[in-house]
């Protein structure tokens, strides 16, 4: 571990400015985003009906046409009369979209549609860069991995964290996807990059399957609960009939919204949020067995992950 003056010391260095010019290549990109979704048309809703009584409840509508091909969830929910209802899109198929909304709006949304906000994961980043920046010579480094940073701006090398790749999950799997699983097995850091079709998806869950059948614990977590899904999808894709399905090990915190996965696989390790683990029946045994221990165990905080106790 370096001490807080390191820290300050190279984050006033390479690290700083390369973080500048992120800043700065993002506001550019945002700029030109926002000239081309000026000129674009959104995609008209029927009526939305609310399906949960939370503070930030969830409604499901049906588009009057499909969401374009690759969509995100970086869209904008528009209301009668132009009214902006603020949250964030977080399921959608060919016939249904389902919006989490930040308050409650009633039992129903009519006359909405969806705008396409493409700058908004941009937006977030820049914002979070700049506090970075801000947070930087803080005690302790503002409590960011500073480390961690420089492997990724590639100032350093990433650390080992085993030397063997034995048994790892690679089957239907290109060279290049290969060389992934295998960075992800050996390294602390391994960065996935590739355009749309290019079996990023496919590639994650054979990271997720191999360490988690090398016996370690697994947390998946993404800023939508669609990648999430569409993640969990693969994994259980590959371990179709595997006895870790059978044992719970794979485990989906928070609301399933991918048909893929209502399954008797599957469904059955849905967790509610705000739960404990003794309160889903599927792992009331290990829970049993852990508290017989004498560790207490809950519900983990986090998304579709494999993993094993």
């Amino acid at each position: 571990m370096k001490s807080n003056e390191e820290q300050k010391v190279e984050t006033e260095g390479p690290v700083k400015e390369i973080l500048l010019s992120m800043i700065a290549a993002l506001e550019m990109e945002i700029h030109a985003t926002d000239q081309i979704l000026g000129r674009q048309q959104g995609v008209a809703l029927s009526f939305g009906t609310r399906e949960s009584d939370d503070a930030k409840p969830t409604y499901r509508f049906h588009p009057a046409s499909g969401l374009p091909s690759g969509a995100d969830d970086s869209w904008l929910l528009i209301g009668r009369g132009g009214k902006r209802i603020d949250g964030r899109l977080v399921g959608w198929d060919t016939e249904t979209v389902v919006w989490q909304a930040q308050k409650d709006h009633g039992p129903e949304i009519t006359d909405a549609r969806l705008v396409p906000d493409q700058t908004q994961l941009l937006r977030s980043l820049k914002e979070r860069l700049a506090e970075m920046i801000e947070t930087a010579d803080q005690e302790g480094g503002g409590g960011i991995n500073w480390e961690l940073i420089e492997q990724t701006m590639n100032l350093k090398p990433p650390g080992v964290r085993a030397k063997s790749v034995k048994g790892i999950d690679i089957k239907g799997l290109n060279e290049r996807q290969q060389r992934a699983v295998k960075s992800a097995f050996t390294n602390t850091l391994t960065l996935l990059w590739g355009p749309p079709g290019t079996g990023k998806t496919t590639t994650l869950a054979s990271m997720l399957t191999s360490l988690a059948e090398s016996g370690q614990s697994v947390l998946l977590i993404s800023n939508t609960n669609v990648a999430v899904d569409a993640a969990l999808t693969k994994v259980v894709d590959r371990w179709r009939g595997h006895p870790a399905l059978e044992r719970g090990e794979v485990q989906r915190l928070g609301r399933n919204y991918t048909d893929e996965l209502k399954t008797d696989d599957v469904e059955p390790y849905v967790i509610p949020e705000k739960s404990s683990c003794g309160e889903v029946p599927a792992f009331k045994t290990r829970c049993d067995r852990y508290a017989n221990n004498g560790t207490k165990q809950n519900g983990t905080r986090g998304s579709g992950s494999p993993s094993r106790p």
